[in-house]
């Protein structure tokens, strides 16, 4: 039986992240959850969002 290779890509949250009301949902679920680790994480994310090359979230 020959198994067959899963192909995946690079998932990235900051390249869906493309309007200040995705941002504020994002971080806003990530202050619900309370854990300090994963709101450093969340604001981390929007910091490459609000950076990332306009033609790269509006793909």
């Amino acid at each position: 039986m020959t198994k067959s290779k899963l192909e995946t890509t690079k998932y990235d949250s900051a390249d869906y992240l493309l309007t200040q009301d995705d941002i504020s949902a994002y971080v806003a679920a990530a202050t619900e959850i309370g854990d300090p680790e994963l709101l450093k994480y969340a604001m981390d994310t929007v910091k490459r969002a609000e950076s990332a090359p306009k033609s790269k979230t509006q793909s």
